[in-house]
């Protein structure tokens, strides 16, 4: 017997969504729960909070963290207390010389390297000399040509002063025999006015009285042929004394000729003691500038395809320190105060040295004074340029102070009824109690609790705790 059309269970079927089309030759997929899909981003963002929240938490911790002043603690060296000052600097040779050639030509002997020691004097290098010896000699005989010129002309001079001498004689002579003349004359005046008066009174001839004038015209002629005998002697004096000071002047042309050829040669002679590069100092050779088959030339006439500096030395015993201090140590530096130099080369080492010299400026764009600080000794393991430091003392001897750990006094605190510091570890508050001692203008002595070098809070706060996170203030 069949049941109704409509039966109660079909009111009991589940509406169900139409299922996809099952794939060709498969099984139909069943449809995961809609619970799965949150859990699985919970788990996620779990595991990725798990990871994360290490780097996170400081973050947010330090953004929350307060901002402290720190300051170190300081531990001072033995003998600290006779310090003013420390500064560094370099070692420089205050006698330091760069040897140029003083004449161009071929360096053909070079005698030192890089690190030999010279006495002064010593020759260093030298020069071909072939060309300044030529020199020399063409000066030496130009001299010997100006010297023989000086004789010639010495003697052109002697025999002018002879022959103005026998001219003086023969127009002595000559002035002689006029006045004997004149006298001649006046005694044929005298005879030829006595004839004509004889004559005038019958005691004489005519013919005697032509006589006498004759002789006075004879005597009258005489004179006058003397007179310019006399004149042309004259003449000839002065031409004789016109040589003579000629004769004169070439002595004085050639013996300035002599001057000059002899100064020619000793410049020659210069120039050929030049050829020989001495050393001016003792000391030691820092650089060799040139080797030997090069053309060097002096220095402020080189070019670029010549050498001027042949080698580069320095006096040792010049060495000294150059430091820059500052300003506000400078006032407490006096000439000749006590120092003590360490070098960088040399560790464990100190030298015994002085101020030698503060100079007169200041370097305004580092607020410091350059000070000169000498060794008190020589010594060999002191090279150029080496790196150091210069420590200025108030005097040479002292009682050293014991080493002192030290910490400011406004970093003191009190916590429990105990006197200490807030030290600062990795970022992080820790409070230790000190043992204190007396006290050193702003800074505390420190018996026991600190080492030196630990970072301590200064004017710490009542808030601050143990392992509590804080920030520095940026310098």
């Amino acid at each position: 017997m069949s049941g109704p059309k409509d039966s109660d269970f079909s009111s009991l079927r589940i509406e169900r969504e139409p299922e996809a089309a099952p794939k060709k030759h498969g099984k139909p997929r069943r449809q995961a729960p809609r619970i799965v899909g949150p859990l699985v981003t919970l788990a996620i963002l779990g595991v990725a909070a798990w990871f994360v929240w290490p780097m996170v938490a400081p973050k947010l911790e330090s953004w929350r963290a307060p901002t402290v002043e720190t300051s170190i603690v300081v531990r001072t060296r033995a003998g600290g207390a006779n310090e003013i000052t420390i500064a560094a600097g370099y070692v420089v040779a205050r006698t330091r010389a760069a040897l140029a050639a003083k004449v161009p030509g071929k360096l053909v002997e070079l005698n030192v390297d890089s690190g030999s020691l010279v006495n002064k004097g010593d020759v260093i290098a030298r020069i071909d000399p072939s060309g300044f010896e030529a020199q020399r000699d063409r000066s030496l005989a130009r001299l010997e040509q100006m010297k023989a010129e000086v004789v010639a002309a010495e003697v052109r001079v002697g025999i002018s002063k002879k022959a103005v001498t026998r001219v003086d004689r023969s127009i002595e002579q000559a002035q002689a025999s006029e006045q004997e003349s004149q006298i001649d004359i006046i005694e044929a005046e005298r005879v030829l006015a006595l004839e004509n008066r004889l004559q005038e009174r019958g005691a004489s001839t005519e013919d005697a009285v032509k006589r006498a004038a004759s002789a006075l015209a004879r005597l009258r002629a005489t004179l006058t042929r003397q007179k310019a005998g006399i004149q042309a002697l004259l003449a000839e004096q002065d031409s004789t004394k016109a040589e003579v000071k000629g004769a004169e002047a070439r002595v004085q042309v050639a013996a300035q000729q002599v001057l000059e050829a002899e100064a020619g040669l000793r410049a020659a002679a210069t120039d050929l003691a030049d050829c020989a590069i001495r050393a001016p100092f003792s000391g030691i050779v820092l650089r060799k500038e040139a080797e030997v088959g090069e053309i060097v030339v002096p220095a402020l006439a080189g070019g670029g395809s010549s050498r001027g500096a042949v080698v580069t030395m320095a006096d040792t015993a010049s060495l000294e320190l150059e430091v820059d201090v500052f300003e506000r140590d400078i006032g407490e530096i006096k000439d000749g105060a006590p120092c003590v130099i360490t070098l960088n080369a040399w560790t464990g080492v100190s030298f015994a040295a002085h101020v030698r010299q503060k100079m007169p400026t200041a370097d305004r764009t580092k607020g410091t004074v350059q000070v000169k600080v000498a060794f008190d000794v020589p010594d060999a393991r002191v090279m150029p340029e080496l790196g150091g430091k210069a420590t200025f003392l108030r005097q040479r001897e002292v009682v050293a102070a014991p080493a002192e750990v030290q910490v400011l006094a406004n970093a003191l605190t009190e916590r429990d009824g105990q006197r200490g510091v807030f030290a600062l570890e990795r970022g992080r508050v820790r409070f230790v109690p000190l043992e204190l001692g007396e006290r050193r203008n702003d800074r505390v002595v420190v018996r026991r609790g600190l080492e030196g070098g630990e970072l301590v809070i200064v004017n710490p706060e009542l808030a601050l705790s143990d392992g509590l996170l804080v920030q520095t203030k940026d310098p």
